[in-house]
């Protein structure tokens, strides 16, 4: 069950507003109690654990100490610019079609790449649009990233030019990662669950990408080969790695 609260003097009532129709239709996992509250920032929390609410923060408090060090070295980076110079060679169009809290399209922005995210999620995308929001008033001259009307890509693929570079990052079972990262990710899973469709969406993200598409995957999983399609090549992301499918 997901429980809205508002208030109609909140600096988030807007956003209430535009996602309400959508956050009506939200599904959550069964026997589990949420609460997403729009006051001056938008939170999730459970009902019934003891757990700091979720509220995104791409500018202060401890989440946004490694959005700003973000840059060439972070493996995100490294995997999606491939051999691609921002300097000599142009922007790069990214688009992260799992936006999820945003934090691999922040360092990508972050470090010069024009990212675009795509959320279908309603509950996830407030959380991400009111970040954003937030960080534009804060840092006018930060780089973000562009947050795309909520929906898959693969819903909107028509509406854009097809992308130099596809960001896949479904979701998987979290392992060997902090204790605040496990509740986020008790969080997604209530919402989210796991994603049973990364073969039928890689295929149509190869499809769709000029350059090549990073799948984001756990370390020790098995190597994706999609219609004799196989990994170019993969990059250690430490407990994760970055599977790079070249056209």
């Amino acid at each position: 069950m997901l429980e809205i609260a508002f208030a109609k003097d909140s600096k988030t009532y807007a956003l209430y507003q535009e996602l309400k129709d959508d956050l009506a239709e939200v599904q959550v996992q069964e026997g589990v109690e949420l609460k997403l509250s729009f006051q001056d920032k938008v939170s999730l929390s459970f009902q019934d654990k003891s757990f700091n609410p979720l509220c995104l923060d791409f500018v202060s408090g401890a989440t946004s100490s490694r959005l700003f060090k973000g840059g060439a070295k972070e493996a995100v980076v490294k995997a999606v610019l491939g051999k691609h110079n921002l300097k000599s060679d142009g922007p790069l169009r990214v688009f992260d079609v799992t936006a999820g809290l945003g934090r691999d399209s922040f360092i990508l922005a972050k470090a010069g790449v024009k990212v675009t995210m795509f959320e279908r999620n309603a509950v996830v995308y407030a959380l991400l649009k009111d970040a954003l929001l937030r960080a534009q008033v804060l840092d006018t001259q930060l780089p973000l990233p562009t947050l795309a009307p909520l929906g898959s890509y693969l819903a909107q693929a028509l509406n854009y030019q097809n992308p130099e570079v596809i960001y896949y990052d479904p979701m998987f079972p979290a392992k060997k990662k902090s204790a605040q990262v496990r509740k986020e990710m008790q969080y997604f899973h209530a919402l989210v669950g796991f994603d049973d469709d990364v073969l039928e969406n890689l295929a149509f993200f190869l499809d769709h990408a000029l350059k090549k598409v990073v799948l984001k995957r756990p370390k020790e999983a098995p190597l994706l080969e999609v219609s004799g399609r196989k990994i170019s090549y993969s990059l250690d992301g430490g407990v994760c790695r970055f599977d790079c499918y070249v056209n």
